[in-house]
């Protein structure tokens, strides 16, 4: 197969994402309006599920500095190899952001779609999953916890592995203080078998869904307390460094929220083992791309804020398509407040606490 130039009519839409100064931010969005935004925003994203098939049969992907390599299994039994090249406006772009197909029908072999180009390429293994090398041995660290008795696994309590030297010292100092630190979670101690325990939580994702619908109010109130967890762990010398979906957790307590009207719980950040996260974070992807050793990439205050932006849009857009790229933001008002976290830029992104105050001041 020769290179060949292709985009059809599968475009749907695009839409390029405004640049908003803090100045023009005005909060006011009210309830109803998010409720609506929100449900629109899940319907968009069923349709882009429905109209894609980037994730049809896939054995594989990785993410390799702006490009998808997916492996799929094809009706014939064979595995194809296709590497999808973001560049936006075009057939790879659109097929990245799930407005566009994989035209399979024209692939006769193992290719790379870069732009509107299809272009045949040599097949490639995908990497085999495998566990984390780079484990620490902690033990001496662990040993000196209180040992936790009465462990009730069922009801009250859950248990880990310590991976890092840096996490126990980190999970200290956080529950230590000073500061409120009651949206960061608690160590309590160890297992018999060296196991760290936490008091027993709901993932932050399914319990959102339990809590559905959403309101503005209930929203803003989890927002803001993972706002102030980070604002927290940065007052104390804490870079979390991989501020995820994953890592957000609702306590388990039922109360009103300040609408008055509907159940809401707290959120709680977890995991800081502080050493290694995603790859999203541009200067966390650079550095990762150039092959620097994990102590040389450059974590700051600046990159968890990055990560704020994107693990709020996760938690808000709760289980919605995948795409690499945008579209990808939240409903307003929190759309702007994203868009700020997420610059390229690492000077150009606003600190956690100028954060904070951008979504204390939302209107419900």
């Amino acid at each position: 197969m020769t290179g060949v130039n292709f985009r059809t009519s599968y475009f749907i839409h695009s839409s390029s994402i405004p640049h908003f100064s803090r100045r023009q931010i005005t909060m006011d969005t009210p309830s109803s309006a998010w409720l609506l935004a929100r449900e629109r925003m899940q319907a968009d994203s069923l349709k882009l599920k429905d109209f894609s098939n980037l994730h049809d049969n896939l054995v594989a992907k990785d993410i390799v500095h702006n490009n998808l390599e997916i492996w799929s299994k094809l009706l014939s039994g064979e595995t194809l190899y296709v590497k999808i090249s973001d560049v936006p406006g075009t057939l790879s772009g659109d097929i990245l952001r799930l407005l566009a197909p994989i035209p399979y029908a024209r692939l006769s072999s193992h290719c790379e779609i870069k732009g509107n180009d299809i272009i045949p390429i040599a097949y490639k293994e995908p990497a085999e999953e495998s566990e984390p090398t780079d484990y620490e041995d902690t033990s001496d660290l662990v040993a000196k916890l209180p040992l936790v008795v009465n462990l009730d696994l069922e009801k009250l309590h859950f248990t880990k592995k310590s991976n890092y030297r840096s996490e126990i010292p980190s999970l200290l100092r956080a529950n230590e203080g000073p500061g409120d630190n009651s949206h960061v979670i608690q160590l309590l101690g160890r297992t018999q078998d060296g196991r760290l325990v936490f008091p027993k939580c709901i993932h932050g994702r399914f319990g959102l869904l339990a809590l559905e619908p959403v309101s503005l109010a209930t929203m803003k109130h989890l927002i803001l307390n993972l706002a102030d967890a980070v604002v927290y762990l940065h007052s104390i010398g804490i870079i979390h460094r991989d501020l995820a979906l994953r890592n957000i957790l609702l306590a388990p307590s039922l109360f009103t929220s300040s609408d008055g009207h509907t159940q809401t719980r707290d959120a709680i950040l977890c995991d800081l083992e502080c050493y290694i996260g995603s790859f999203e974070v541009p200067e966390i992807h650079e550095a990762r791309y150039m092959g620097l050793p994990v102590e040389k990439y450059p974590y700051s205050e600046k990159s968890d804020v990055y990560g704020f932006g994107k693990m709020i849009t996760d938690f808000i857009r709760s289980d919605l398509a995948w795409t690499m790229q945008q579209p990808w933001l939240p409903p307003p008002p929190f759309d702007e407040i994203v868009v700020l976290c997420t610059q390229d830029e690492v000077d150009a992104r606003p600190t956690m606490k100028e954060v904070r105050d951008m979504i204390k001041a939302i209107s419900v």
